[in-house]
C-alpha cells in the first residue's frame, strides 16, 4: 500500500515545478555550506534555482578552466548533498541523491557562472517529504481573495494590500493608479488597470515594491496575461505570475478572506524505506 501511495505521489507531481526563491530557502532554513555536488571526490557548491522530483537545477561559480575539467564527468554517477529544516517542527531533513549531470549553461547574468542540471531516479523519501512540504506550502495559498464583479475603483485596491500605485515592468514604472483587485493568492495577482499609452505584453518582468513592519521588501513575477475587461473596455485586467514570498503572504493575508483549503497529501504517510544515500536505477 505504501509503495501503492508513493508511486501515486510520484506520477501526481512529475511536472511539478518549484522555483527556490529566497523566501522559500529562508522558509526552509536552507544553509550553502550544507548543501553540494560531488563529482569525483571534488565538492561543488551552488544556489537552487528549480526543484523537481526528477530533476534539479542550479546556479555554481566555476571559472572556464573548472568547467572544462569538471565536464568530463558529464557522463558519470555523481552525488548531490540537500539539507533542510522543516518549518513546522524544526525537523532536520539531510541526505544524498544520486545522478548524473547532463546539461551546463552559461549564465550571462554574472561572472564565471554556470546552471547545472542535476537528472536523477531518485528513491530517497526524504526528497520526496521536503518536496511535497514545499509544494504543500505554496498550495495551501491558492486562491485566497477573488471579486469577479467588481465596480471600477471599489473592493479591494492594490494601494490597501502593498501601499503602491505603480509597478516597474522591463525597467519601465507604470503608474496604474487605484488598481482594482480581481483575485490575489500567493503566486497570482489579477488586477484592473487603465494603462493608457503604456504598452505591455505577457512575459514582461515586473517588479512591486512594498514594506513589512515598515522594513521595505521587493516581489518580482512576470506579466502572465492581458485581457479588455468585459465590464469596461478602458480597463485592462493584468494577470501575474508572482514569485513566491513569505513577507508578500504576510503583507496581504490581513486582507483576505481565506477559505477552508483541502491538504494535497501528508507527507507524513509515507513511511521512509530507504536509506538517505539513494542509488539511481
Amino acid at each position: 500500500m505504501l509503495s501503492y501511495k508513493r508511486d501515486q505521489l510520484l506520477k501526481k507531481y512529475s511536472e511539478t515545478e518549484i522555483k527556490a526563491t529566497v523566501a522559500l530557502l529562508k522558509k526552509f532554513k536552507y544553509r550553502p555550506e550544507n548543501n553540494f555536488l560531488i563529482i569525483s571526490g571534488y565538492h561543488i557548491f551552488f544556489t537552487p534555482l528549480v526543484f523537481k522530483l526528477r530533476e534539479f537545477s542550479f546556479l555554481v561559480s566555476l571559472t572556464e578552466t573548472e568547467i572544462s575539467f569538471f565536464s568530463k564527468f558529464k557522463k558519470d554517477l555523481c552525488s548531490l548533498r540537500l539539507s533542510f529544516i522543516d518549518p513546522e517542527n524544526n525537523k532536520t531533513h539531510q541526505f544524498f541523491i544520486k545522478g548524473k549531470f547532463p546539461g551546463i549553461e552559461k549564465c550571462t547574468l554574472y561572472k564565471d557562472s554556470w546552471i547545472f542540471t542535476f537528472s536523477f531516479k531518485s528513491k530517497s523519501d526524504f526528497y520526496l517529504k521536503t518536496f511535497l512540504l514545499m509544494s504543500d506550502l505554496i498550495s495551501q495559498y491558492k486562491i485566497l481573495y477573488s471579486n469577479s464583479n467588481p465596480a471600477v475603483f471599489g473592493s479591494l485596491l492594490l494601494t490597501d494590500i502593498l501601499k503602491t500605485d505603480s509597478i516597474l515592468v522591463s525597467s519601465e514604472r507604470v503608474k496604474i493608479g487605484f488598481g482594482t483587485i480581481l483575485s490575489i493568492s500567493v503566486n497570482n495577482m489579477e488586477i484592473v488597470v487603465n494603462l493608457f499609452d503604456y504598452e505591455l505584453k505577457p512575459g514582461d518582468k515586473l517588479t512591486l515594491t512594498s514594506t513589512k513592519d515598515n522594513t521595505p521588501f521587493i516581489l518580482n513575477g512576470r506579466i502572465k496575461e492581458l485581457y479588455e475587461w468585459k465590464e469596461d473596455s478602458l480597463f485592462t485586467v493584468i494577470s501575474t505570475d508572482l514569485d513566491f514570498h513569505m513577507d508578500y503572504i504576510d503583507r496581504i493575508s490581513p486582507y483576505l478572506n481565506v477559505k477552508e483549503i483541502e491538504e494535497i497529501d501528508n507527507p507524513d504517510e509515507i513511511t521512509t524505506t530507504h536509506e538517505p544515500d539513494s542509488a539511481s536505477d
